[in-house]
Formats: structure tokens, sequence, C-alpha cells
């Protein structure tokens, strides 16, 4: 299970200091072109072949989807952030990844966000689970942070602009 680097993509929905609380893991959605990423699907193949050789399960459960199938709860349209892309969701549940500038500085918790552009660390595995379950999933190591990316879901508005200014005296 060798490492690969992920690049030209964008971080979504990063839990990267902290452990995401349903899901046990640091982790984080990672949006690509899907023109970009042979050697991620290279290394999907391979760990596929390696586990089950030619006899590929039916309903494997693969980690790449397809963007134009994340819908946004809030609008139930595709979420622009992820249309015309692919992504995965990465993690790990035993020490958090370096995050890194492309410096080489260790990031900030300013630098983390979701819309933020990345590369990657990442190994993949093939997986059975004594349950019946077949898949694979992408394993989170370390992560650089490209810069440049604009934030998600950015704010329409302060909150002074939604409420107004209110004086303390007009209560």
């Amino acid at each position: 299970m060798s490492r690969i680097i992920v690049t030209g993509g964008r971080l979504s929905y990063p839990k990267l200091r902290e452990m995401d609380e349903m899901s046990g893991k640091y982790q984080t959605s990672y949006i690509f072109d899907p023109q970009t990423q042979g050697e991620l699907g290279r290394a999907i193949d391979e760990a596929i072949d390696a586990k089950w050789g030619a006899d590929r399960p039916a309903n494997l459960r693969l980690p790449v989807k397809n963007g134009n199938e994340k819908i946004d709860s809030r609008t139930g349209e595709v979420n622009p952030a992820y249309e015309g892309k692919y992504y995965f969701t990465a993690g790990t549940k035993f020490d958090a990844p370096g995050v890194i500038k492309t410096d080489g500085t260790n990031a900030s918790d300013e630098d983390i966000y979701g819309g933020q552009n990345a590369s990657l660390s990442v190994s993949v595995r093939a997986w059975e689970h004594p349950s019946g379950g077949k898949g694979v999933s992408i394993d989170l190591w370390n992560v650089r942070i490209d810069g440049g990316g604009e934030k998600f879901g950015s704010s329409d508005g302060s909150a002074n602009a939604d409420f107004g200014v209110t004086a303390a005296s007009d209560f």
C-alpha cells in the first residue's frame, strides 16, 4: 500500500485538526477534475486486483463519486462546488494528518477551510467486512495547502446587515 499524491483539488468539509464526531476520523472530502487523477484510478484498480484478482465482487463500494450526484440539502439542486467534478472522502482514525503550506511551514487553522486548494498524500486499500460488505477506501496521510481557494458557503451578508445595528438601550 504505497502512498500517492493527488493534486489540483479542493478541500470540502475538512476535519484535519479535530476528529469528526460522527465518523470518529480525521478526514476531508476532496473535489477534483476527473481528467486529472489517472494515478488515483490506477491505484484503486491495483488495490482491487491485489485483493480479488480477476474475481471482482459485485456491488463493490468504490471511494470516488460523481459530483453531479451531490445534492445540496438546502436547495435540492446539485451542489455547485461539486458540479462537473468528482470527489472522495479520505480519512484516518489514528493520528491527525500533517498539514503544511507550500513553503513547508505548518498551516494555521485559518488556512484550512472548505474550498481551499490542496494536495493530499493518500494510500488506497481494498477491504472486506465480516458482515459481507466489500469496497475500497482512501486513507489520508498528509495535506499540503496550496492556497487560493475561495471559501465554500460564504455568508451572503453580515449579521449587522441582517439584523441591523441595535443599541443596547433600545431593549
